[in-house]
């Protein structure tokens, strides 16, 4: 069984809890990952870990141990220092979603960006003018055949997500370039 210890004792809640909220934080600025991914890679109940992350939910810090998110944050993070140790020794970066994101796919994948290409996307604010002659330049991509989705919708919503937060995209230019749909559909 594992007990996520420090010092010989185990850790407490309050001590999971910190550990959590900063790697959250971290992720968030680094732009690696939300806190609804880290809650489903936990494989938690959002109530479940907001009943957690509130420690006056609790009368007893103790008590805490008995909700799921807990041990599956402990191991979580014993999993991310696990990482992170391993990465030091042999000196190489751990590799995040975000260069994921940034490296050449195929267009099968729903991306068809290399790295200059997105690179100088976002790189700074963009006019109107360059916004949608980006925008020219992606829907004049030909060999992709129409209707045909090779992801899932939470997979197709994270990628149109993501070509949204670049610099001077807005959801109203995409939806332009879609042929004016209705920006609530998203």
């Amino acid at each position: 069984n594992f007990v996520p210890m420090r010092g010989g004792k185990q850790k407490t809640p309050n001590m999971i809890r910190n550990e959590l909220q900063k790697y959250i934080g971290q992720c968030k600025a680094d732009g690696t990952m939300s806190q609804t991914r880290i809650i489903e890679n936990m494989g938690v109940n959002c109530n479940t870990f907001r009943r957690f992350m509130n420690p006056k939910t609790y009368k007893d810090q103790w008590s805490a141990t008995q909700n799921g998110t807990y041990w599956a944050a402990a191991r979580l993070l014993e999993e991310i220092k696990y990482e992170n140790d391993k990465a030091k020794k042999s000196g190489t970066k751990r590799k995040t979603a975000s260069d994921d994101e940034n490296s050449t796919k195929k267009a099968k994948d729903g991306s068809f960006l290399n790295n200059t290409t997105a690179a100088s996307v976002t790189s700074s604010k963009m006019s109107k003018a360059e916004v949608n002659d980006f925008l020219d330049r992606v829907s004049a991509v030909e060999g992709v055949p129409d209707n045909l989705v090779y992801d899932s919708c939470p997979q197709l919503a994270t990628k149109i997500n993501a070509f949204v937060q670049r610099a001077g995209m807005s959801k109203a230019n995409l939806m332009r370039a879609f042929g004016d749909i209705n920006g609530n559909s998203l």
